[in-house]
């Protein structure tokens, strides 16, 4: 998914106290499906780039042309693909990652997350250095020709930025703020304008994933339970939300689902969850890993990553029952974000 500011990692590492007790609980089942797909896949991270045709074996280093962190990183299809930055640093592919042009760059902007649905249409946010720090959000309807700065609602917290943001079409989309903001702000026009909804029972948001206009869910962490994780599920587009349940008592940084019912989300202890049944139930599975887990992609009910933010990403082939270790080349670079085709 994203890098994190320092405020915000600090706030999430307080939860994970207990977390590692947590995730010893009874864990969720090994699916019983067919083979897990192939998958060609990028990853991102301090200046670096890299790239294997079937996200476990031969990592290429891309040439990015940058030195600053690289965030996030997205891809509509094998070919079109963007990351994003530091410094405002917003990159693009054409060929698969062979290649990468720098299509932005400002200082006093640090973007945290992109998301692409066509060749055309991308989006990046963060926020703007500087104190008080302000939410950012960059569209572009041309490729990355230009982008164009959209207007967001004003939130009433201070130091403010957009952690994540997912589109599913040109004009379906949805946003979340970080630290201690719990709105969920949804677009229907390409993000030239946001309705925003609070959730109950969050004191922090962090994640959104949406597999089409109406079921999108989000993760983070709820305070009354010494950091207890805390997701919700929306099947109106955004407008009403319902919490789901689990026990984990973990910052969660990341979610994604592959279809109306199979997720998982990862969060700080090294904390995995699962759910099999929409958001109504997650439940933990064990990941082998003592510390955060920032990011997670699935192509597949059972075929799926975790970025560790190292030079190690977790990989499953049977939807989290096991999780092997693989090792991504570079010394002393920590990855960020991950982007898989299949």
């Amino acid at each position: 998914m994203k890098h994190f500011g320092l405020v915000a990692v600090a706030v999430c590492l307080g939860a994970a106290v207990s977390s590692l007790s947590a995730c010893s609980q009874k864990t969720a089942p090994t699916p019983a499906r067919s083979a897990a797909p192939q998958a060609e896949a990028w990853v991102v991270g301090y200046g670096a780039i890299l790239h294997s045709t079937d996200g476990r074996t031969g990592w290429r280093t891309e040439v990015s042309g940058t030195a600053e962190s690289l965030n996030d990183v997205t891809f509509c299809d094998h070919d079109h693909g963007w990351a994003a930055g530091d410094d405002g640093t917003i990159l693009r592919t054409s060929d698969g990652g062979k290649s990468w042009v720098v299509q932005h760059s400002a200082r006093g902007q640090d973007l945290q997350t992109a998301t692409c649905v066509d060749p055309g249409h991308a989006w990046v946010a963060g926020s703007t250095k500087g104190s008080p720090g302000r939410p950012l959000l960059l569209a572009t309807t041309d490729g990355g020709v230009t982008w164009q700065r959209e207007r967001l609602p004003k939130v009433s917290q201070k130091d403010v930025g957009v952690s994540d943001i997912t589109f599913v079409d040109a004009e379906h989309g949805w946003a979340v703020f970080t630290p201690f903001v719990t709105q969920v702000l949804r677009t229907s026009d390409g993000g030239r304008s946001w309705q925003s909804a609070r959730i109950r029972g969050a004191d922090y948001l962090r994640a959104v994933t949406a597999i089409d206009t109406r079921h999108v869910w989000v993760a983070g962490m709820k305070t009354e339970q010494m950091g207890g994780s805390f997701t919700a599920r929306s099947t109106d587009g955004g407008q009403t939300w319902t919490p789901g349940r689990t026990t984990v008592v973990s910052c969660l940084n990341d979610i994604t689902m592959v279809d109306r019912l199979h997720g998982w989300a990862v969060g700080t202890g090294g904390a995995i969850v699962t759910t099999a049944d929409g958001g109504k139930v997650w439940t933990p599975q064990h990941s082998g890993w003592p510390g955060s887990l920032s990011a997670v992609t699935f192509v597949s009910p059972l075929r799926g990553w975790v970025i560790t933010g190292g030079t190690n990403l977790l990989e499953t082939q049977n939807g989290g029952g096991t999780w092997t270790k693989v090792s991504l080349p570079g010394v002393g670079v920590g990855y960020n974000a991950m982007a898989v085709q299949k």
